[in-house]
């Protein structure tokens, strides 16, 4: 019984969206039940892997407020920018050392967009598509890692006691994946959070997030 247990809980903590459903208090057993026999090849009855269902409650939800969470979503505003492109370069002293010339490419009176992000091995630009030569051309191209095209930018506003609210980046990168949207690049300043995605798949990640606000809303 014990093997089962531990089974049907490893299946449910690989699910976000099961564990989800779960701690609202909104998914029915017996229909649980019969998609982790199936999906997960447990050989067991119905009433053991309903008794393990019924049992589970992992240490890690209980810090989660998900009040809070819906507090936060319910205020948060969204807005949409296209036409962007990601600039993946090797991050040394040399590509450092060139900052200040990107930022005098940007026309920041005009609206144009600079995003940028340092991590230990890589440094990434993002700019708006018509600034994209101007910016590469800064760089020599042994440089330039990767350029992505056509990129859309999701900007979520949260709402107040974001960056004190467990959870909340986590429920928003879970349903845009949930939705088969692939997240290319998040950046975090919060209270304002990005998402980037295919251009093609920005409006289909846009109502994600307003339905999610909507029926957190609704609750």
């Amino acid at each position: 019984m014990a093997n089962i247990t531990n089974k049907v809980w490893q299946f449910i903590e690989r699910d976000p969206a099961i564990k989800r459903d779960m701690e609202r208090g909104v998914i029915n057993s017996m229909a649980l039940a019969k998609y982790i026999i199936k999906e997960g090849k447990i050989k067991a009855s119905i009433n053991a892997v309903i008794s393990a269902i019924r049992r589970y409650s992992p240490e890690d939800t209980k810090a989660i407020d998900y009040k809070a969470i819906r507090n936060v979503l319910q205020s948060s505003k969204l807005s949409t920018k296209t036409r962007m492109a990601i600039i993946a370069l090797s991050r040394d002293d040399e590509v450092l050392g060139k900052f200040p010339k990107v930022i005098s490419q940007i026309d920041f009176h005009k609206g144009e967009a600079l995003r940028m992000v340092e991590s230990r091995e890589k440094v990434l630009f993002i700019v708006d598509d018509r600034n994209l030569e101007k910016v590469t051309s800064i760089f020599s191209r042994q440089k330039i890692l990767s350029i992505k095209k056509s990129i859309g930018e999701l900007t979520i506003r949260l709402g107040e006691n974001s960056e004190k609210t467990v959870g909340v980046l986590a429920t928003i990168l879970n349903e845009i994946a949930m939705n088969g949207v692939n997240v290319i690049e998040p950046i975090g300043c919060l209270p304002e959070f990005m998402v980037y995605v295919q251009e093609k798949d920005l409006l289909k990640a846009h109502e994600v997030l307003l339905k999610l606000c909507h029926d957190e809303e609704g609750e």
